[in-house]
């Protein structure tokens, strides 16, 4: 039998790659678009600020039962050992080695049963934690919140007078919204902030989840409603498991939302008004940070 511990070892780094990536994603880096030209901010004016009149997309990864885990985790160690022995460049089939692949997969699937169930959460507490965090997000006003956030972080950080404004903003992502009536009250540009997407995400059978946030931000001339700045804004930041974001009534997840506001804020505050260089914070290093340019 013609059979190295190369074969062996490629197919363990398979155990290795698939544990890898049960719990955790890779980070990428992101650059933000180039800021508002020096130009168009020194001709922004008193700015209103409008909050979206849609709900954004809520999603919470669940983590898989004990049944459920046992059924990922087996069939993955399985699968990684067939894929690592028959990937490896000296592979090739005899009578001998296809006993032993076998063998090993069965072995491979029994652990990996067992780790699933390990990992796996029973429906008794995966329940209560869902109908924890429902709870904890039924109330919330997202895009009154968000509004509010950065009137105050903009009244903090600049000098511009920033105006809540109660005209309402898009009922759907992208849609057209006319302000030129708003020039009755003196307003010269609409800042439109847009929550997109709220929820916890992560991959695998029980891992740390990461609180996220998707905004939407554009500056519109109130006259003409030209666009003159449009981005798309992630916040990626703490991460718990799924039953550990619900302990004390929820309060990790209230506090992380609150921080996750404030720090968004923050975001668009310096992006739309500010000089700023991007890719130079630690946020950026730390991979917290995505963002889209979307060009007119």
């Amino acid at each position: 039998m013609r059979f190295s511990s190369r074969s062996l070892i490629v197919i363990l780094l398979s155990f290795t790659f698939l544990l890898g990536h049960c719990g955790y994603a890779v980070q990428t880096p992101y650059i933000l678009p180039p800021t508002p030209p020096e130009e168009v901010k020194a001709q922004l004016g008193a700015v209103g600020v409008v909050s979206a009149c849609f709900p954004p997309e809520i999603t919470f990864k669940e983590p898989m039962g004990k049944g459920a885990g046992m059924a990922t985790g087996a069939g993955g160690f399985a699968s990684a050992t067939i894929v690592g022995a028959v990937t490896e460049p000296s592979f090739f089939w005899s009578d001998e080695m296809f006993l032993f692949v076998v063998a090993l997969a069965s072995v491979a699937a029994v652990v990996g049963g067992i780790w699933g169930a390990v990992e796996g959460v029973s429906p008794e507490k995966r329940e209560a934690a869902r109908e924890t965090i429902d709870a904890a997000c039924m109330g919330v006003k997202f895009q009154e919140m968000m509004r509010d956030c950065v009137i105050q972080v903009g009244r903090e950080q600049t000098r511009r007078p920033l105006i809540a404004l109660e005209e309402k903003g898009p009922t759907a992502d992208g849609e057209q919204v006319s302000y030129h009536n708003l020039g009755a009250k003196a307003i010269d540009t609409v800042l439109e902030v847009s929550v997109l997407k709220f929820g916890l995400e992560g991959n695998g059978i029980n891992p740390p989840l990461a609180l996220t946030m998707t905004e939407r931000t554009r500056l519109i001339r109130a006259a003409d409603g030209k666009v003159l700045y449009d981005h798309r804004l992630t916040y990626s930041g703490a991460k718990r498991k799924f039953v550990d974001w619900s302990t004390d009534n929820a309060q990790p997840l209230r506090e992380e939302l609150e921080r996750c506001c404030r720090r968004l804020a923050e975001r668009i505050i310096e992006e739309t008004f500010l000089l700023y260089v991007p890719g130079e914070s630690e946020e950026y290093r730390r991979g917290e940070w995505s963002a889209e340019g979307l060009k007119k």
